[in-house]
């Protein structure tokens, strides 16, 4: 079992309301502060943190990826002692307790720190997402909170296993097979982290069994799925 760290987690309003992050990027940078709180910075592999939150290991260094080009974190390798990897916080406003000068390459003022709000953000999620070549239907805006969270975490799953997707039409087709091939937004849930675990590339109202009283159990054999 993976040792859970007992220290509090921050999400500053940088990350709340970044429209361009993902959930998961969320949590994964509250869970980045709260290793953090323990010696100064995180070493976390992207192995711990894929097995934390059930996700591959190709998608977590994605996700880490994300965080430090848009300035939230900042990384450091060491290759001379096994590319051993130290992770700060890049984020200076309201995070004084984060400060904490690193031994080696980050004594200086990162290049595009956030200390202020990031420009495009919107806490409404009405307004253009994201302006991503219009790859979300007008139905989209009628899901569910939860529902637009894993779709973005799809959208972009679907860019790290080089399989983006280009239009609207593979999120319709999502959305309106509710009640149909899903049989809600939650089994759609289910069906898209069950793609996501195991490197799929479309999703399949099968991969996972779901009846209308919510008693759920995930398929054991799955053929090649086809692609969105």
């Amino acid at each position: 079992m993976i040792d859970k760290p007992n220290y509090y987690a921050i999400i500053p309003a940088e990350i709340r309301y970044d429209e361009n992050l993902s959930l998961l990027e969320k949590f994964l940078f509250a869970e980045i502060t709260a290793l953090t709180n323990k010696e100064g910075y995180c070493f976390a592999s992207n192995k711990y943190f894929a097995n934390l939150y059930n996700r591959n290991e190709k998608y977590i260094s994605s996700c880490i990826n994300k965080l430090k080009k848009r300035g939230y974190i900042k990384v450091f390798v060491d290759k001379e002692k096994g590319n051993f990897r130290k992770i700060w916080i890049g984020i200076q406003k309201n995070m004084d307790r984060y400060s904490e000068k690193p031994e080696h390459p980050y004594s200086e003022k990162p290049e595009h720190p956030y200390s202020e709000k990031p420009e495009h953000i919107n806490t409404s999620f009405n307004t253009t997402i994201n302006n991503t070549n219009n790859i979300y239907p007008r139905c989209f805006e009628t899901a569910s909170i939860e529902l637009k969270n894993k779709i973005k975490e799809f959208v972009d799953y679907r860019k790290t296993i080089k399989k983006p997707i280009k239009t609207h039409r593979p999120i319709k087709s999502l959305i309106e097979n509710i009640g149909k091939e899903f049989v809600n937004e939650k089994h759609l849930i289910e069906c898209m982290d069950y793609t996501m675990d195991r490197e799929y590339a479309g999703v399949k109202g099968e991969y996972v069994k779901y009846s209308k009283n919510k008693e759920k159990s995930r398929d054991n054999v799955i053929v090649n799925p086809d692609h969105l």
